[in-house]
């Protein structure tokens, strides 16, 4: 079968195994050069396995379920603004509060894979190689400090067709800043890319999934869709596929 013919909860099946298999492979290796220069490599327990292939599992049937969601970060989401008609409202307000985009409607079995780009750069050669094989699109949510760490990275990135995402300048709590605090964390990374790429980035996924109505009004005075997941790896955790 072709990966073209392939339905969408086959292909994320597929990537999420390759990543898993190919990251897990380069740590194992990784662990068996520590240990011949004689420090022994962390060994994970039994119950630890257990729990996380359990939540592996659990996720994956989350995925399966899903219409749309959004993280790692996160793979249609290029062209969210061809989804949505100019006509309809893509933010929401329930009780008062201003809400981000957590996903979209559609009539098709889509997916919306994202990925956030902050700490490090050793996988995302083997992430965008996976990509690449099954050819699918995601968003790269990245902080201003991952792109002048890794230029190259943001380049390989943006060539793939993947989706340049905002995830702020300094990776802070960004209801606990001031407007102004806001729109600069915003605008500094947006000249960033803009600058290294040429690229305008419109999507926004504050970190640490902290919002309030004033981070959502300032992110769209900015031109920002706002975007949150409903789906959460929590990789950071250590709970990983």
């Amino acid at each position: 079968m072709s990966n073209e013919k392939k339905t969408w909860d086959e292909k994320v099946k597929l990537i999420l195994e390759e990543l898993e298999n190919r990251i897990s492979t380069e740590n194992t290796e990784k662990g068996s050069r520590v240990q011949e220069a004689g420090r022994q490599p962390k060994i994970q327990s039994q119950k630890a396995k257990w729990k996380k292939k359990r939540f592996r599992q659990e996720i994956l049937l989350q995925a399966v379920k899903s219409a749309a969601f959004l993280l790692a970060t996160v793979a249609l989401i290029q062209g969210i603004v061809k989804v949505l008609p100019d006509s309809i409202t893509v933010s929401n307000s329930v009780d008062g509060r201003e809400l981000p985009i957590y996903c979209v409607e559609t009539d098709k079995k889509q997916i919306a894979l994202s990925f956030d780009a902050a700490w490090g750069n050793e996988d995302t050669a083997t992430i965008l190689e996976i990509l690449r094989k099954y050819n699918v699109k995601v968003t790269f949510f990245m902080t201003g400090g991952w792109v002048e760490s890794y230029p190259e990275d943001v380049k390989a990135i943006l060539a793939d067709g993947h989706d340049l995402g905002n995830h702020s300048e300094n990776h802070k709590n960004m209801s606990q800043l001031s407007d102004s605090e806001i729109e600069e964390e915003l605008m500094a990374v947006h000249r960033k890319v803009k600058e290294l790429t040429g690229y305008d980035m419109f999507l926004f996924r504050p970190p640490y999934g902290d919002y309030d109505n004033d981070v959502i009004k300032v992110a769209k005075k900015c031109g920002y869709y706002p975007i949150q997941w409903d789906v959460d790896t929590l990789d950071i955790k250590g709970m990983t596929f």
